[in-house]
């Protein structure tokens, strides 16, 4: 057993309020089920460091192969954290999802003050409104750039469009899954030719 989890709220109680209750053999997502095993982990004096712990355990895992509710997060939720990078500041602070939901708070670090969007049980789902926007992103992003060129950031090409940052930055992660556009240090490239950008066909089913 880990130092921290010796202190955790958990400890002592059966692990099915955390694997099985909610993801039953039958299949489904009980979403009544999470909250009851998160008001557990809502109050855990060491929850953080059970977030660390778990994000390190499945590192580079796809979504199919995370499991149970860990730090009061789904698979989905875990997932997705490591597909937006994990923080929450320029400064590397990490996001907690659950703690930083619907506030704006100032980070311990820097002093920097920002608003954290919440994240949702099933993470970062591509929606309809996401196959609508991801259009007009693509049109803009053939008008206004060449192949090679870095391209505006997520959250100003959605002051740009007049869009929700969320909204934009699920598209940008789905253009660079498929290798269209390219993220170095916090910049994205454009990668692919008009041709091959007015042909992309957004995805249909979510990642995380």
């Amino acid at each position: 057993m880990t130092t921290w989890a010796r202190d955790a709220a958990c400890k002592g109680k059966s692990t099915d309020i955390f694997y099985d209750d909610i993801w039953p053999a039958t299949g489904g997502f009980l979403g009544e089920k999470v909250a009851v095993a998160r008001k557990v982990c809502e109050g855990c004096p060491v929850r953080r460091a059970c977030l660390a712990t778990a994000l390190e355990d499945e590192k580079d895992e796809p979504l199919k192969r995370r499991f149970g509710l860990r730090a009061g997060l789904t698979p989905s939720q875990r997932h997705s954290l490591v597909l937006r990078g994990t923080v929450g500041c320029d400064c590397g602070r990490m996001y907690d999802p659950l703690l930083h939901a619907h506030r704006a708070l100032s980070c311990d670090a820097c002093g920097k003050v920002r608003r954290n969007e919440p994240l949702g049980d099933r993470g970062d789902a591509w929606a309809g409104r996401h196959s609508t926007l991801s259009k007009q992103v693509v049109k803009w992003l053939i008008e206004n750039s060449e192949p090679g060129d870095v391209v505006p950031s997520p959250t100003k090409l959605a002051a740009i469009m007049e869009a929700r940052p969320q909204d934009v930055q699920r598209i940008y992660r789905a253009l660079t899954a498929d290798g269209t556009l390219v993220k170095g240090r916090e910049k994205y490239r454009r990668k692919a030719r008009a041709g091959a950008l007015a042909a992309w066909v957004p995805p249909h089913l979510a990642e995380g």
